[in-house]
């Protein structure tokens, strides 16, 4: 186990970065991609339910072969310590579901960074926030290009 910390809006969160049996992860129905997906006229899905819409979809399967070549996650799930919610990475929980269903000897945990227990939801929805609204910059077409293009002619 390693001790890390999260900064976010001006304080450190302290963070813990262990495997976890995928079996003790739950999908977070109110992560924006689940909720978006699942979600209908008021009523909560089932674990079930979301693991059926996530599994079905393509970024899930590239996920799956993207995991599956790497031995793992590149980026940790990020879940709550005290009921193991996987509050961001539901579609890796998906692929690594997917993945156990194959083999269940490898694939039996993954790599999470545990939020404390008494997180606030606040603090859930700026780290949401974070990822989905802000986010990171997807590269433009030609900085993909260039950045394949220089791996390729440096070997």
């Amino acid at each position: 186990m390693t001790e890390i910390s999260l900064t976010l809006r001006g304080k450190e969160i302290e963070v813990s970065r262990r495997f976890v049996n995928v079996n003790k992860l739950t999908f977070y129905p109110d992560n924006p991609r689940v909720f978006s997906l699942v979600w209908s006229h008021g009523i909560e899905p089932t674990q079930s339910d979301i693991f059926e819409k996530l599994k079905s979809m393509e970024h899930v399967k590239q996920l799956f072969h993207t995991i599956k070549a790497n031995g793992g996650v590149t980026d940790p799930l990020i879940v709550r310590d005290k009921d193991y919610v996987v509050l961001e990475g539901n579609s890796r929980l998906a692929a690594y579901k997917l993945l156990q269903e194959k083999d269940p000897i490898n694939w039996s945990s993954v790599k999470c960074d545990i939020l404390p227990a008494d997180i606030s939801d606040d603090d859930i929805f700026s780290i949401l926030g974070e990822y989905h609204i802000i986010g990171r910059k997807d590269w433009l077409p030609y900085e993909q290009a260039g950045y394949l293009y220089r791996r390729h002619t440096a070997n």
